[in-house]
């Protein structure tokens, strides 16, 4: 990155050992976005983003485990690969999976990878971009204690449903405070307005980490394949909105080919640094 420097590490301290198949993941943990667009997404046999595959497909075992927030459980995917790795999906366990938290069309799910054993840390935002409030799972519905996990009291597998724990949802977009897992973030739904023209950004995530009232800066924007690129940021001297300026922002919509209806999790990473990841609508 252009204003940040890392230590170099040697291979062997780049990749992170885990049992089963594959080659490892490298320390600076993968994430990327799965978006539910029909029913037939939530039934075994949803496909990884292609993406996701081509970078970190090789690293990944025969299966994957999947863990919300606050839950001591996992949940076991079996994976089918082609003969090559060059496609990916979720096969036994996935169904079981979305069928237990509710999860249904429009919904966006962020995996982040956390080092060891195939496990993925999930994030679940609903079609009102609002996190929803996770049911625990006793090993209910699919799931399996996670090693050395705590003991715990757990409700029955009934208790799920989408609108349980409401009052524990978060405002995806333009919360003050929100964050994805411990880092500041906000999501944005791609228009055809913001494709042509300036983006508008949180004003209160702007003010605090970004940019003060009525000046400018520049911002780092990187994807997950580690390309870079500069916006112009800006808040109006009244402070009522923020902005990335058209010409700047407009070199990242091109460089991304992003469309109308993608999603973009942007989440800060360091000082006017944004990591961003990109659901596809198709």
């Amino acid at each position: 990155m252009a204003t940040m420097s890392r230590p170099m590490a040697s291979r062997s301290n780049r990749l992170m050992n885990r049992e089963g198949r594959g080659h490892g993941f490298p320390v600076d943990s993968p994430s990327f976005c799965l978006k539910i667009v029909t029913a037939v997404d939530l039934q075994d046999g949803k496909e990884l983003p292609e993406l996701a595959v081509t970078k970190y497909g090789n690293c990944m075992a025969d299966s994957i485990f999947l863990k919300v927030p606050n839950c001591g459980t996992s949940w076991p995917v079996e994976l089918k690969k082609t003969i090559r790795g060059s496609r990916i999906w979720l096969q036994k366990g996935w169904e079981r999976f979305t069928d237990f938290y509710s999860i249904d069309q429009d919904y966006f799910i962020v995996l982040s990878y956390e080092g060891e054993h195939s496990y993925f840390q999930v994030h679940i935002f609903n079609c009102s971009n609002m996190e929803i409030g996770y049911p625990i799972c006793g090993g209910a519905g699919g799931c399996m204690s996670t090693p050395n996990s705590k003991g715990t009291s757990f409700p029955s597998a009934s208790s799920a449903g989408r609108d349980q724990n409401n009052d524990n949802q978060r405002d995806f977009y333009g919360a003050n405070n929100f964050k994805f897992g411990d880092k500041p973030s906000f999501r944005v739904t791609m228009t055809e307005k913001y494709l042509s023209s300036l983006l508008r950004v949180p004003l209160d995530f702007t003010i605090k980490h970004l940019c003060e009232i009525g000046s400018h800066s520049t911002v780092t924007l990187q994807t997950s394949g580690e390309r870079t690129w500069t916006v112009q940021c800006a808040v109006s001297k009244c402070g009522k909105n923020a902005r990335f300026n058209r010409a700047s922002w407009r070199g990242f919509v091109k460089g991304n080919q992003l469309e109308a209806g993608d999603d973009c999790l942007f989440e800060l990473t360091g000082e006017r640094m944004l990591k961003v990841n990109i659901a596809r609508a198709k």
